[in-house]
């Protein structure tokens, strides 16, 4: 899970209320089967969604997507007079359309995948496609999808801090990392923790979480201040569950905004501060988000840097941005994290399933080791325990907590392991 919210190149602001809301979210549905139409539709008024614009072939879609109002999610079939989904997908390419996509075919896999790379390439938001199976739980996992395009819809709802607030907190050291544990899908053993970022409020003493600091921080150049505190604290945590379960290959795993990355001094910075809490490089592994765009060649360079150092480089967020699994192998990252959206619901998505296996392979062939993200459903795990290579994380093991709980949890992880080896 990233620090940042923020999803840079995107219009962030694609639909007026909080995630899992229906109010102002418009859909417009292509397809020139009357039945399909009128299916989807049925099952999106079910859900409560209520601006609903329907088109018979890409054409009729170009025409009310030109002439407004703004459409949010398009569903579009594939094969259709006129005008076909590949034509309309290469027309939204051109207008830059920032919305999300979820194709609805009955076309043979090979159509569907040039169709993924096609919507890649035009640096288009595909959220996954529907073949025969239009049951409104397939449906509402490709809504879930959309919606969490844009995720900091509910920042404006909040109370940020203000910068002199972030300034204290870091300057008085009310920085508390919270550990959420990783487990090997085979042995079941932790492999490592991803430290997330809570702030202590200075005169009410609750615990913010990110939404309510992050972009506050961003724009107040505090990110780097915030991301050293946090490590300078969490390793040494971190260090002391190191010596009480030495047995256990443990990493932790910290976030990095992808403009960190412009910091040519930040490797180094990074190394130092391994060296003060007496915490090798390869025990640390640094997150950046895919959404975020990272072929600067800055960026590149100082990645590079920090694998040649020995810290671990990890792709968050995968499927939510536009890297392509090409282009993974021009990469410098050790790890790649599939996007929760993809992990919720797996069992039963089989789009999801099919990126899943071809980042397996893609990370096997290149010694990367991949991780699901966003675990809540005992039958997602069991449908990814066919592999043998996945790191596992989730609240179905357990939320991000607390040095103290989360020793606690370790202990009884470990205790339950040794009844049941």
């Amino acid at each position: 899970m990233s620090l940042t919210p923020k999803l840079t190149g995107r219009t962030n602001q694609l639909f007026p209320k909080k995630p899992g809301t229906t109010d102002g979210v418009s859909i417009l549905i292509v397809d020139d089967s009357p039945v399909r139409l009128q299916t989807i539709a049925f099952v999106l008024q079910d859900m409560g969604y209520k601006q609903i614009q329907m088109a018979a072939n890409g054409l009729e879609a170009i025409e009310r997507i030109e002439q407004g109002p703004t459409v949010h999610i398009i569903f579009t079939d594939l094969q259709m007079p006129e005008c076909d989904g590949l034509e309309l997908i290469e027309h939204l390419g051109q207008r830059q359309y920032d919305g999300s996509i979820i194709i609805h075919s009955q076309m043979e896999k090979r159509i569907v995948d040039l169709t993924i790379e096609l919507a890649r390439r035009q640096s288009l938001y595909l959220v996954g496609y529907l073949d025969q199976n239009l049951e409104p739980s397939v449906i509402q996992t490709m809504m879930d999808r959309a919606l969490l395009a844009a995720r900091n819809y509910n920042a404006s709802d909040l109370a940020s801090l203000s910068k002199e607030m972030i300034l204290r907190a870091i300057e008085n050291k009310n920085i508390v990392p919270y550990f959420q544990p990783k487990i090997d899908n085979k042995t079941e053993s932790v492999v490592g923790f991803e430290v997330l970022c809570r702030l202590v409020h200075p005169i009410s003493k609750e615990i913010i979480t990110p939404d309510r600091f992050i972009d506050a921080a961003e724009r107040a150049g505090l990110m780097m201040l915030l991301t050293l505190a946090l490590l300078e604290k969490a390793a040494l945590e971190f260090n002391l569950l190191c010596e009480e379960f030495p047995y256990l290959p443990l990493t932790l795993a910290i976030n990095l905004s992808p403009g960190q990355l412009d910091d040519d001094k930040l490797p180094s910075t990074f190394n130092d501060l391994c060296q003060i809490c007496q915490l090798p490089p390869t025990r640390i592994t640094l997150e950046i988000t895919e959404t975020d765009l990272i072929e600067k060649d800055t960026r590149l360079k100082n990645l590079a840097r920090l694998r040649m150092m020995g810290f671990g480089c990890s792709l968050d967020d995968y499927g939510m941005g536009f890297t392509s699994l090409a282009q993974l192998e021009h990469y410098p990252f050790s790890e790649v994290k599939l996007d929760r959206s993809y992990i919720n619901n797996i069992a039963s998505d089989p789009y999801a399933q099919q990126l899943c296996e071809k980042l397996v392979d893609k990370c096997t062939a290149n010694h990367m080791q991949m991780v699901a993200e966003g675990l809540e459903r005992a039958d997602d795990v069991e449908y990814l325990s066919r592999y043998h290579n996945i790191h596992l994380q989730g609240y179905l093991y357990s939320p991000p907590k607390p040095y103290t709980d989360i020793r606690r949890w370790l202990h009884n992880w470990e205790a339950h392991r040794s009844i049941n080896p």
